[in-house]
């Protein structure tokens, strides 16, 4: 679509948590039309396509007959299958994260909306954080030396087919991927199994080409959410939290003199929501024919990079395990 001003129809597909904010903000969005959701549960499906005055239909191929574009947040085993069924509809498309349940088919929707020069974005939320986009203006002028993420939330009771590093982490992974801008060079990880089987508690130290070191701590196992990042820069320390959209940077103290107290001085931040910044975005990609925030092949590098994390982890979460218990509390050491 190439005007600007006509409204762009998208649908829906999977309307869980996530699919029924995006059903709830493309329903007020300006230029968007909500032509129509569908889910395999009929009966939800209905009552959100009644709340948000839009139709529902029964099959995605019956969705797509009515649509220019779609976002699709359903479980990522569905991601391909789904994924190439509006590709080869010729419909632009958001799909939640992770891309993909393998690298071979991520590969594969990336390529393939590429042949059609079809919008393909991924939902990697946290690039559209108010507080990251503070932060990035800010390293316009600092250089990061060491980076730490952590993020931490009570265990999920919706979440059971999937680990920590797919749920949590790969937020993370795909932050400091954008704030290295160089590829990593080596990594250590670790992980460890509690309420699923899969990993609910995740480690990584990463050593990029630009020496920069980035640690990330992902838990599903705490008492209270937590999402923040801490960078020590060659001249500052910046701290952001995410959850409420806070940063906060302090300048190092003058070697040459007196120690004194350093007071942080908090940074100003946008008041935004940042699903509403995301869809935004993939809508003005579509209708201006540029590339969305979140490239697929930007959300097809941070599938690579948790793959490679989680194979790793998981070696590792073995080894401890025939360790014996006395090994079960080992956290990663922060690379310094």
């Amino acid at each position: 679509m190439s005007s600007s001003s006509k409204k762009l129809k998208i649908g829906v597909i999977g309307v869980g948590v996530m699919g029924n904010h995006h059903a709830r903000i493309y329903s007020s969005l300006p230029g968007v039309k909500l032509a129509g959701i569908t889910d395999v549960d009929e009966a939800r499906g209905k009552e959100i396509a009644e709340k948000y005055k839009t139709k529902f239909y029964s099959s995605v191929p019956e969705l797509l007959e009515k649509v220019d574009a779609v976002t699709i947040s359903t479980p990522t085993f569905t991601h391909y299958e789904v994924g190439m069924k509006a590709i080869e509809a010729g419909k632009h498309l958001l799909i939640e994260k992770p891309l993909a349940k393998t690298l071979e088919e991520g590969e594969a929707l990336v390529r393939a909306a590429r042949e059609k020069n079809l919008v393909l974005a991924v939902g990697l939320i946290e690039r559209f954080n108010p507080a990251f986009l503070a932060l990035k203006r800010l390293l316009v002028r600092e250089r990061p030396l060491i980076i730490d993420f952590k993020r931490r939330s009570p265990f999920p009771e919706r979440i059971s087919d999937v680990s920590v590093v797919f749920d949590m982490m790969i937020h993370d992974i795909d932050l400091a991927l954008a704030i290295s801008q160089t590829d990593p060079k080596d990594f250590r990880a670790e992980g460890r199994k509690e309420r699923t089987k899969f990993l609910d508690q995740a480690f990584v130290n990463i050593f990029f080409e630009s020496g920069l070191i980035v640690n990330i701590e992902a838990s599903r196992l705490d008492e209270k959410k937590e999402r923040s990042i801490h960078l020590n820069c060659e001249e500052s320390n910046l701290d952001v939290d995410l959850l409420n959209k806070k940063v906060f940077k302090s300048h190092l103290p003058d070697p040459t003199l007196p120690l004194a107290p350093v007071k942080p001085n908090r940074v100003a931040v946008l008041i935004a929501d940042q699903l509403t910044l995301e869809l935004k975005d993939f809508v003005s990609a579509i209708k201006r024919g540029k590339e969305p925030e979140v490239t697929g092949e930007e959300g097809l590098q941070a599938l690579k990079f948790a793959l490679e994390i989680e194979k790793k982890a998981l070696r590792h979460s073995r080894k401890r395990k025939k360790a014996g218990p006395e090994a079960e509390s080992l956290p990663a050491e922060n690379a310094q």
